[in-house]
């Protein structure tokens, strides 16, 4: 019984936080002139085809629930967030909101979303638009696993632009703090060229980055974007982890990669999961293998009947069988349609 009663006095406090936060939140969204939409549309847009998401009532809330998609109480929608940062120079507080949604899923279109950034303000889903792009997220300016990260993006930058890709990184802190950050992160780009023997094109201006940091000090875009690292925390919010998102020129996920804030990411893998993802996307038969490098063959997609994949593989060398035990014939290769890779600084991946 005991047991019991602390249970239902634990539900209850959290009904009266729940409850002080949508008030709160309400408020906010009132002074700023935004409007609240229903949420169950987003919710059953996670739903595979014939889903019925579930309803029933717990302790005053209404719970939904499929495929552990759920909404333990009405929560405002990330476009909140939308219409707030397109009000360019907003400085609406968006901390106390409270943002529910589905996972960020592959495939998904990127959210039409805006920031600030050392480079200005910035229309993430129009930028990106037509390019292939890279986000990368960062816990905070000036510490130091993030600054050997975007000193390391700064020296392969010129790889990614011979690849069509943008970039963008993203930390939560303000423009200015990034604007003096860069020149620290400047600083090491340089030394760490040096000592590879390599020549560093000059910045557009002292400490000027070849890329923009988007500005998210109230960890809106963290949260819109599903960046945040629960077992690390700073004031009892979770800091932004070290997340890869990477969209195609369609606008589309085509991947992600989460790494905690203790552990760098390799930005030599990331370049080449791009080159991968490239080849796919413009020979949608084609798969990459396991450690697959520019130049090296490429794998069938299984999809592909026999016939259809000797027309298609014509001009890269026709299709290879692999011999296997089983004698199935399902690992098939052919040539890498791309360009022959080039003697670049990327191929040094220990530097």
């Amino acid at each position: 019984a005991g047991v019991q009663v602390l249970a239902g006095a634990l539900e209850a406090l959290q009904d009266q936080h729940e409850a002080a936060a949508k008030k709160e939140a309400a408020a906010t969204v009132e002074a700023a002139g935004l409007a609240v939409e229903p949420r169950a549309a987003h919710v059953d847009s996670c739903l595979a085809p014939g889903d019925a998401p579930s309803r029933r009532s717990v302790g005053g809330r209404v719970e939904r629930s499929s495929n552990g998609v759920r909404d333990e109480f009405p929560a405002l929608l990330p476009s909140l967030f939308e219409q707030a940062a397109a009000r360019e120079g907003s400085e609406m507080e968006l901390d106390s909101m409270v943002f529910r949604q589905a996972p960020l899923l592959l495939g998904s279109p990127c959210p039409d979303v805006s920031a600030q950034s050392d480079r200005g303000f910035i229309r993430i889903r129009r930028a990106l638009h037509g390019h292939w792009t890279v986000l990368f997220a960062h816990p905070r300016d000036f510490t130091p696993v993030c600054t050997t990260e975007l000193a390391r993006v700064v020296r392969l930058a010129p790889e990614f632009e011979k690849r069509g890709v943008k970039l963008m990184g993203l930390s939560c802190d303000d423009v200015r703090s990034h604007e003096t950050w860069s020149h620290d992160i400047m600083a090491c780009a340089v030394e760490a060229a040096e000592a590879a023997g390599e020549t560093l094109a000059p910045p557009e201006a002292p400490g000027k980055l070849p890329f923009p940091i988007l500005a998210d000090p109230s960890r809106a875009l963290a949260h819109r974007f599903l960046m945040l690292d629960a077992s690390a925390s700073q004031h009892a919010a979770p800091l932004t982890c070290r997340a890869v998102l990477v969209w195609g020129p369609d606008c589309l996920l085509k991947a992600q990669l989460v790494y905690p804030h203790s552990t760098g990411r390799n930005f030599n893998e990331i370049l080449r999961l791009v080159e991968a993802l490239q080849i796919s996307h413009a020979n949608r038969h084609l798969f990459t293998p396991v450690d697959w490098q520019r130049g090296n063959p490429t794998i069938i997609a299984p999809i592909i009947e026999e016939s259809e994949a000797e027309r298609l593989c014509a001009s890269t060398g026709g299709v290879r069988v692999a011999n296997l035990p089983s004698g199935r014939a399902y690992l098939r290769f052919t040539n890498d349609p791309s360009p022959a890779p080039v003697a670049d600084e990327a191929s040094n991946s220990n530097n």
